[in-house]
């Protein structure tokens, strides 16, 4: 007749494998093996009454798309995004606002009182609703008034450049008297140009002095309910 029998910290280990993603070696160190069945049971209780569930759904829609129940700009494992409106809803209320700096103008485009980008130049959309078939510029959007998105697409900029074929897919649109007209260049990049944005009223983070050899970034939570921005260099660094 066969007999085997476990030792407490392998009856522990196969336990933990059980009931949760695996042990630990900390676990297996620190366990209180007096009492095996009694710590079990205080283990389950504990898990049930104290600790949050940990779900793999969870886990990787966090770090999967940041829209999509995903950390906050600056949280770790957050996914960054270098196009200015996101693809959360349309119907996105915002403006554009020029702002004067040393005979320099940037143009402001804020949604509420948060900052998104600033452009060179004011947004221009194409005369006519159609997808592919016209170039046409139909005029600038109205600067210093609330402005209305039909839709967006997740994409900087657009696919092509003006020349043929035309400037498609058509990454931004918004309302223009009663019509969802098409923005030339796409969704905007995202550029907080410290000469039109004061990045006093922003939370950011500068990264320009990070190079290849930087691992683990520690991210702090936001402070009083500013958003996120972040600063790279051209080189992507």
């Amino acid at each position: 007749m066969y007999n085997h029998s476990l030792s407490p910290k392998n009856e522990i280990a196969r336990f933990l494998e059980r009931v949760s993603f695996g042990p630990t070696k900390d676990e297996l160190h620190n366990w209180d093996y007096t009492n095996v069945p009694l710590s079990m049971a205080t283990y389950i209780e504990n898990q049930i009454e104290n600790v949050p569930a940990s779900l793999h759904r969870e886990y990787f829609r966090r770090r999967y798309l940041s829209k999509q129940d995903g950390p906050k700009a600056c949280e770790q494992n957050s996914v960054w995004r270098g196009f200015a409106f996101q693809e959360e809803s349309d119907d996105v209320t915002f403006t554009i606002t020029p702002v004067v700096n040393n005979s320099v103008t940037g143009y402001v485009l804020k949604r509420d009182e948060y900052v998104l980008t600033v452009l060179e130049d004011p947004l221009e959309y194409y005369s006519d609703t159609r997808y592919w078939l016209t170039n046409d510029i139909g005029g600038s959007l109205e600067l210093n008034q609330d402005l209305t998105t039909c839709d967006i697409k997740d994409f900087v900029g657009s696919a092509f450049t003006s020349s043929s074929p035309p400037d498609v897919p058509r990454t931004l649109s918004v309302t223009v008297d009663g019509g969802c007209k098409h923005v030339v260049g796409g969704n905007p990049e995202v550029n907080l140009d410290p000469r039109f944005v004061d990045l006093d009223s922003v939370q950011y983070l500068d990264m320009s002095e990070l190079n290849s050899s930087t691992e683990i970034i520690e991210l702090d939570n936001g402070v009083d309910g500013r958003p996120y921005h972040v600063l790279v260099k051209q080189d992507g660094i």
